[in-house]
C-alpha cells in the first residue's frame, strides 16, 4: 500500500476519546483512490487496530449490496458539487460477516483548479440502535399517529437512556434535536445546548428563542433549508452562524430530514447539529496563508519552484508564465527544459541529475528562451528538503533574472579588455600597484625603461625602486598612497643615461605609475640653451650669458 499522503492527524488523544465510541473517523485520498480510518472507525466494524489504510474499493466491498449504488451516487453527487456535502445512512459488514447501520458523512476540503475532488474527510457514527430505535418509533407512529406528545416524550426517555449515543455526541460535538411542526416548538439535547453555548435544560424551545439563537443574517435562509426539507421530504444539509450569549459568534453545521405520515404529511423534522467553527477557523487561516504566499510569490522578482524527488517540476510561480509565454502542461513536469538555449542544454542537465543522484545543492547560470524570442540569462539555485532517512522529500529552488548583470558584466570585461590593449601598446612605461605598494601590473616599455631583468608583478615597488636615483619615485608613490592626487616630475636615470618624465596618479584602489623617456627633448632643450648662450663661430659667450639667472636649468 502506497504511503498516506497528507493525511489528517488523528493523535492519539482523538483515538483515545473516540474509543469505546461510536463514531469513526476517516480522511480519503481521491487521486490516490486510498482511504485512512481511525482507530475508533475500525472499531464500529470489530477490528482491533490503531487504525488502517486501505484502497477505496475494499471500502466499498463493505457496503451492503442493497445500498452500494446509493451511496456512490451520493458522493459523486457532492463530487459534482450538486451537493454542499455528502451524506448516507447504509449498513457496513462487520468483521464477522453481520452488517450495522452506519451515517456516513463528509465534505470535499480540497479540490484541483478544475474543480476535481482531491481530498475528502469525514466522520461514520453507528445508528444502529438508533436505526432500530427510529424503526421502533415508525411503528408507535402507525398504532398512533395523532399521540406526537407521546411519541416526544418517548423519544426524551429513550435518548436520556442512551449513555452510548450521549457519550458519541459529547465527544464528536454532535448534538441532536427535533422539531415538532404541529406542536410548533423544538427539543435540544443537552449536547445541542452546550453547542449553542446554553446550559442543558429539560424544556421545548419556541421559536422566538430560536430566532435570537441564530445569527440574523443567516435565519431567512437557514429556515428556507428547514422548509425545504419539509416540502421535499428530502435530507439536507447547511451551515448557518449562531451567538453566543457573551456575543460570540460560531459556526454549525445541520442535518434534517423530514418524518412523514402514513397520510403523507410531514409530522417533523429531525437531526443533528455539529459546532464546525474551529474547522472554518483552519479554513480561514489557511486561505489567509495561502493569499499570503500568493501574493508574495506573485510580487517577489525571483520565481519560485518545486520539484519531486525525481526531479520533476511540480510548481512554479507565474511570472515564468509570464517571461516564457509556457503554459503550465508545457512547463511540467520536464517540458521547461525546451526553453532553455540549446548551448546550455547539456550542461543544464548533468549538473540538474547530479544533484537529483546526490543531493547536493544547485547553483548554475543559462540562458532561458522568453515569449518574444529573445534569451534572457537566468541563475537557477535549489535545495533538497530531506526526511528523517535522508532521503530527498523535495526540491526547492528559485529562478532568478541576471540579464542586467551579465550585461554589466560583459561590457565591464569589455572595457578592461579595451584598456589592457592600450596599456600593453602605449608608448610610455606603465606599472600599476596597490595602495600597499606590491606591483600588479607592468607593459614590456615598463619592464625595459628601468631595466627590469625578470617579471617584477608581486613584488613591492618601494623595494624595487630603492637605490638613490628612485627616491623621488619612492616619494611620490608613498605621498599618492596617502591621499595625494597625483606627482609629476623628472628624473636623470644613470643606468641607461637617460631622462624619464615621470607621472603617478592615485585611484580607488591602486596607484599608477607613468614612465616616458625624454631624453631627446632634454638633448634638445639644451641645445637651444647653447646656441641662445655661444656665438656659432667662435663659441665664446655671448650678452645673454650675463643674465641674472642661466637659461638651462637641467644641466647638473
Amino acid at each position: 500500500m502506497a504511503k498516506f499522503r497528507d493525511a489528517i492527524d488523528f493523535s492519539d488523544v482523538w483515538l483515545s476519546a473516540l474509543d469505546g465510541s461510536s463514531v469513526g473517523l476517516w480522511d480519503r485520498d481521491v487521486a490516490a483512490d486510498e482511504i485512512r480510518y481511525s482507530r475508533s472507525w475500525d472499531m464500529i466494524v470489530g477490528i482491533d487496530s490503531q487504525g488502517s489504510v486501505c484502497r477505496i474499493q475494499d471500502s466499498y466491498d463493505r457496503v451492503h449490496p442493497d445500498d452500494l449504488g446509493r451511496v456512490k451516487a451520493a458522493i459523486q453527487d457532492h463530487f459534482d458539487q450538486k451537493m454542499t456535502f455528502y451524506e448516507a445512512e447504509h449498513r457496513l459488514r462487520c468483521q464477522n460477516g453481520s452488517y450495522k447501520w452506519v451515517l456516513s458523512r463528509g465534505k470535499v476540503i480540497k479540490r484541483d483548479s478544475a474543480g476535481n475532488p482531491l481530498r475528502m474527510v469525514g466522520t461514520t457514527i453507528d445508528v444502529t440502535a438508533s436505526h432500530e430505535l427510529n424503526e421502533q418509533l415508525k411503528a408507535q407512529e402507525r398504532i398512533a399517529q395523532n399521540d406526537a406528545e407521546r411519541l416526544a416524550a418517548l423519544a426524551r426517555d429513550l435518548a436520556e437512556r442512551s449513555d452510548e449515543l450521549a457519550v458519541a455526541h459529547r465527544i464528536a460535538r454532535v448534538g441532536s434535536w427535533r422539531w415538532d411542526l404541529k406542536g410548533r416548538c423544538l427539543w435540544f439535547s443537552p449536547e445541542v445546548w452546550k453547542l449553542m453555548g446554553r446550559e442543558p435544560a429539560d424544556r421545548l424551545v419556541s421559536y422566538p428563542e430560536m430566532r435570537s439563537i441564530i445569527h440574523p443574517d443567516d435565519y431567512e435562509r437557514a429556515m428556507g433549508g428547514f422548509y425545504l426539507a419539509v416540502r421535499e421530504r428530502q435530507q439536507i444539509s447547511q451551515e448557518y452562524r449562531i451567538i453566543y450569549p457573551d456575543g460570540s459568534i460560531h459556526s454549525m453545521l445541520t442535518y434534517a430530514e423530514a418524518v412523514v405520515a402514513s397520510d403523507g404529511s410531514v409530522i417533523r423534522l429531525h437531526g443533528t447539529t455539529q459546532d464546525i467553527s474551529s474547522y472554518r477557523m483552519i479554513e480561514a487561516a489557511l486561505a489567509e496563508s495561502e493569499d499570503h504566499y500568493r501574493h508574495m510569490v506573485n510580487l517577489h522578482p525571483q520565481i519560485p519552484w518545486l520539484a519531486d524527488p525525481l526531479g520533476n517540476i511540480t510548481e512554479v510561480g507565474p511570472l515564468w508564465f509570464k517571461l516564457t509565454g509556457m503554459t503550465p502542461d508545457e512547463t511540467f513536469p520536464q517540458g521547461w527544459v525546451s526553453a532553455v538555449h540549446e548551448a546550455d542544454r547539456p550542461r543544464v542537465l548533468e549538473t540538474w541529475l547530479r544533484s537529483i543522484s546526490t543531493g547536493e545543492a544547485v547553483d548554475i547560470e543559462y540562458r532561458v528562451r522568453l515569449h518574444d524570442g529573445r534569451y534572457g540569462w537566468f541563475r537557477a539555485r535549489a535545495a533538497a528538503r530531506l526526511d528523517s532517512q535522508a532521503q530527498i522529500v523535495r526540491w526547492y529552488g528559485t529562478l532568478e533574472d541576471v540579464t542586467d548583470r551579465r550585461a554589466a558584466e560583459e561590457s565591464r570585461r569589455a572595457s578592461e579588455m579595451l584598456a589592457l590593449r592600450v596599456l600593453r601598446t602605449t608608448g610610455d612605461g606603465v606599472i600599476v600597484c596597490d595602495k600597499s605598494g606590491t606591483i600588479k601590473f607592468t607593459n614590456n616599455i615598463a619592464e625595459k625603461l628601468v631595466g627590469a631583468s625578470v617579471n617584477f608583478i608581486g613584488s613591492s615597488a618601494i623595494s624595487f625602486f630603492k637605490d638613490g636615483h628612485t627616491y623621488r619615485i619612492r616619494q611620490a608613490i608613498e605621498a599618492v598612497s596617502k591621499g595625494a592626487s597625483s606627482e609629476q616630475f623628472e628624473i636623470f636615470w644613470p643606468p641607461f643615461d637617460a631622462w624619464y618624465e615621470i607621472n603617478v596618479y592615485a585611484g580607488d584602489d591602486d596607484v599608477a605609475i607613468f614612465i616616458r623617456d625624454i631624453s631627446e627633448k632634454i638633448i634638445n632643450r639644451r641645445k637651444i640653451s647653447y646656441a641662445a648662450s655661444h656665438d656659432l663661430l667662435t663659441g665664446t659667450l655671448n650678452r645673454s650669458s650675463f643674465r641674472a639667472y642661466p637659461v638651462d636649468s637641467d644641466t647638473h
